[in-house]
């Protein structure tokens, strides 16, 4: 009906309750002065214009309602408070553009019943900046409450790029039951990979998803979509107004965002913020399964050091990487020629003998 009339469903609700009241239908609800003038539209245009980002094949991908509105109240401090739907209304009735976004019925997902039972991480390669290579973003999130708990930007997508980013969520949060990845060589337990084998050494438990089955783990891949359609109109509106030279700065504009983002009502949560259920979920004992985090930076390092077997020679010496290394003589006594020997390599500090 709404559709047929072209008018919004809280209204046909307002009609079908007075139809039931038997109440006069013609009846008008009380016309309101709108606040945004000529120039109010103009500049919503205009600004939505702008922030429309080139792609490939010469089409524009244009921001949410939500980042344009933000960025409408930054650049004008006059500009009048109104909601996002009266936006969205200007935008369909005077862009010739806007896509018509098809509504789709929403399907709630299973979820942990605790923080820290689940945490999700993935990496997503994409063209972040506008006309800029593509370069990896390292995601973690909470499965219960979908906080994030970590976004980072890394030059590489490699083992010493991670690490920093887990030693930072583990010595803020503490250490998580499970954490859920894809069957990446890093975190795949089937290939022995680096950080599956040091979180196990830490007592967490790694999970990897299955091959070629996005829906597995269909959270975190609808975060990273989320982040790939707002975060890069977000970084172009802050670029706008301060320079940026290197990654670090990238992140600290990363960090803002990622704050704002968990301020953000969810439908998965009910219309409540992430930030919200993570919060009350802390303070309450059962709700809360993050393990503290004991260990050692030393401990942490020799979690997750390079790890490899190398067989003793006659001299009590093992051959790593074109060096060669001797087994100290108090040592010496405790294991024999020809047996192998555990080499850990901690990237850029040590390496060590087991």
């Amino acid at each position: 009906m709404a559709r047929k009339l072209d008018i919004s469903r809280s209204w046909v609700t307002v009609l079908y309750q007075r139809f039931c009241r038997g109440e006069n239908l013609v009846r008008q609800r009380t016309s309101r002065k709108s606040k945004l003038e000529q120039k109010h539209i103009a500049l919503i245009l205009e600004t939505y214009e702008e922030l429309a980002i080139e792609k490939e094949n010469k089409q524009k991908e244009y921001p949410s309602v939500r980042i344009l509105s933000s960025t409408l109240y930054e650049l004008y401090k006059d500009f009048p408070k109104v909601s996002d739907e009266t936006i969205r209304r200007v935008l369909k009735k005077f862009f010739v553009h806007y896509p018509e976004r098809a509504r789709h019925h929403y399907r709630k997902r299973w979820q942990a019943e605790a923080i820290g039972e689940i945490v999700q991480a993935d990496v997503s390669i994409h063209p972040w900046l506008e006309k800029k290579p593509a370069f990896p973003l390292l995601l973690i999130m909470d499965d219960h409450s979908r906080y994030v708990l970590a976004a980072k930007f890394l030059s590489q997508d490699t083992i010493e790029n991670h690490m920093p980013v887990w030693q930072e969520v583990f010595s803020e949060y503490g250490l998580p039951y499970k954490v859920y990845y894809d069957n990446d060589p890093k975190y795949s337990k089937k290939n022995n990979g680096l950080i599956a084998t040091a979180f196990e050494e830490l007592d967490i438990c790694v999970v990897n998803s299955r091959p070629y089955q996005p829906q597995g783990k269909g959270k975190i891949e609808r975060k990273i979509q989320t982040f790939q359609k707002q975060l890069t109109f977000y970084l172009k509106k802050t670029l706008k107004k301060q320079r940026i030279e290197t990654l670090e700065q990238l992140n600290w504009i990363l960090r803002e965002y990622v704050i704002e983002h968990n301020k953000t009502p969810s439908r998965a949560l009910d219309g409540r913020t992430p930030e919200e259920v993570f919060s009350e979920a802390r303070r309450k004992p059962q709700k809360d399964l993050f393990k503290p985090f004991t260990a050692t930076p030393e401990q942490f390092e020799k979690a997750f050091a390079f790890r490899a077997f190398r067989r003793l020679d006659k001299t009590y010496e093992v051959s790593y990487n074109g060096h060669k290394y001797r087994v100290p003589k108090e040592n010496a006594f405790r294991v024999l020629p020809g047996v192998n020997i555990e080499v850990r390599e901690f990237p850029g500090k040590w390496v060590k003998l087991f």
